[in-house]
């Protein structure tokens, strides 16, 4: 069961909300090199770790399914589109790259707060694995996929 901060329930449940969201973004299996994109140059994120605030342009695709009758479920996919402002985000992307860590396969996260908030009271809304990045002229789209459809694997051939 998710347990809130009362700061959270609070800002959830007003009538006129303005939310901020922050993707983290791993780039090593141990998920201890990691960065954050913010939707609001406002957003709080933890310290030590490479920020980019304003730089979400748009989030979208949650969605949840649950099969009973075979007791499985799926988050689904969600995608993430990041503003290359000054083209700090690609020149980083690329020094990565280059030094050998990739995304793919590795670890995403969004977190939801709202103005005015600690990072502390910000909730985590949905893990995720990278399944792609694809760039159109300043826009890349980060494409992530449940955990759970990489270790699916196929029993029967019919």
């Amino acid at each position: 069961m998710r347990v809130d901060s009362d700061t959270f329930s609070r800002e959830n449940t007003a009538p006129s909300k303005d939310p901020i969201y922050v993707v983290e973004i791993s780039y090593n299996a141990a998920n201890t090199d990691l960065e954050y994109h913010t939707s609001n140059a406002l957003a709080d994120t933890p310290s030590g770790y490479l920020v980019y605030h304003g730089t979400i342009k748009k989030i979208s695709g949650f969605s949840q399914r649950t099969d009973p009758l075979n007791a499985n479920s799926s988050i689904g996919s969600w995608s993430v589109e990041i503003q290359d402002n000054g083209e700090v985000f690609s020149t980083v992307l690329n020094a990565k790259l280059a030094a050998g860590y990739s995304t793919r396969g590795k670890r995403a996260r969004v977190y939801l707060g709202y103005k005015g908030m600690a990072w502390a009271d910000y909730r985590l809304v949905g893990t995720q694995v990278i399944d792609g990045i694809d760039v159109d002229d300043v826009v890349f789209t980060v494409s992530c996929a449940d955990i759970q459809r990489s270790t699916r694997k196929t029993i029967f051939d019919l």
